[in-house]
């Protein structure tokens, strides 16, 4: 089995979205980590970004077959965000990092990487390298 990475909408985006968001090393570093037999772990609200995107983007049909195909390929695992990990993720990130300009997106994803034990992100925010993350693609 390949390696588990995070993956934030930073790379999703210019991945199912490749005509209007362009990134060649997004996605062959997506591809590469499929084709790798790694497990791509995300959260719900990383998802709903996407989703909200792809919608203004590309259309609700687009939009809704994207997450449905995410929902049920078992190599991606969507993490819940229930109230104790978004409080986990406020007072671990938010609170702690108080002079970081964290989403709460961005905190939820940190802390679900911390449980997860992962800890290399497929994103092209910076923020991950500032909460002690690798990223792939480097960027």
């Amino acid at each position: 089995m390949g390696r588990r990475l995070f993956v934030d909408a930073s790379v999703w985006i210019p991945v199912f979205v490749a005509k209007l968001e362009p990134h060649p090393a997004c996605a062959r570093a997506y591809r590469e980590a499929l084709e790798g037999g790694g497990r791509l772990v995300s959260t719900d609200l990383v998802l709903a970004e996407v989703h909200a995107f792809v919608v203004r983007r590309l259309g609700a049909p687009r939009a809704l077959a994207l997450v449905e195909g995410v929902l049920r390929d078992p190599q991606h695992e969507i993490v819940p965000v229930t109230a104790e990990l978004r409080r986990r993720a406020i007072d671990g990130w938010l609170r702690k990092y108080r002079d970081q300009p964290f989403s709460l997106a961005d905190a939820v994803s940190f802390e679900v990487m911390r449980e997860h034990r992962i800890t290399e992100a497929l994103s092209l925010d910076g923020h991950f390298r500032t909460a002690g993350y690798g990223m792939v693609p480097a960027a």
